[in-house]
């Protein structure tokens, strides 16, 4: 089964990636503060891709780094949710393999985490 961390501060953001990917077979993990971040990041959970929104006390180049600072997640796929597409070559350049300017499109989506996902 694959596994998936969506890191936003929306409740409805994260809520309808985690229906959509659980809804196919995906196992979901949602975090919405900085905190959750650094436990999940740190711990054994593999991520297969990491859906990065925006929490507070940080933005998504930020996460993005640190997510790639990881050496067991170099390989996860990584999708920004960014909520200005000016930040799409700062993420791209800190690693990030996809941006999606929100409000974003759910077959986007499931096409961004399939293409990288399955690299």
């Amino acid at each position: 089964m694959k596994s998936m961390l969506i890191i936003d501060g929306s409740e409805i953001i994260s809520t309808l990636f985690s229906e959509l990917f659980e809804s196919r077979g995906w196992n979901v993990n949602v975090c919405a503060d900085r905190q959750c971040v650094l436990k999940r990041l740190t711990g054994d959970w593999p991520y297969d891709a990491i859906l990065v929104g925006q929490i507070e006390g940080t933005d998504e180049v930020h996460l993005v780094g640190l997510i790639r600072g990881f050496e067991d997640r170099k390989m996860s796929a990584v999708i920004v949710l960014a909520e200005h597409p000016e930040v799409s070559d700062d993420v791209l350049s800190a690693g990030a393999d996809e941006v999606m300017v929100k409000p974003s499109n759910s077959n986007f989506a499931r096409w961004a985490v399939d293409k990288h996902a399955n690299r």
